[in-house]
């Protein structure tokens, strides 16, 4: 994990990389091979927590959604396959969204 990596311009996007322990990772960090933040400091990745089933989540406490600014996201990810792309609403638990589930 590294919430201090760049995306081309863009400082502090983060970004949260899983790597097979038998394999590793080859490659530079990407959203092709890592969990992102898309804009700059959102600090994808901040912390890392591992469950005891084994998954983990990948907490982003600084993340944006649109132009809310330090909205935060929760990623839940399966520890055996581990997963890339851009964190987001559709993936993730924010404040917002916890919200629209609860009145729902």
């Amino acid at each position: 994990m590294n919430p201090h990596w760049h995306k081309n311009a863009a400082a502090n996007v983060g970004a949260a990389t899983w790597g097979n322990g038998a394999v590793g990772v080859k490659g530079a960090v990407s959203a092709t091979n890592s969990l992102v933040g898309s804009v700059a400091d959102d600090y994808a990745g901040n912390l890392v927590p591992a469950l005891s089933n084994g998954n983990y989540v990948v907490s982003s406490p600084n993340w944006h959604l649109g132009a809310l600014a330090n909205v935060g996201a929760a990623t839940w990810r399966n520890g055996a396959t581990g997963a890339s792309g851009v964190i987001s609403a559709d993936n993730s638990w924010s404040a917002p969204r916890l919200v629209t589930m609860s009145a729902s």
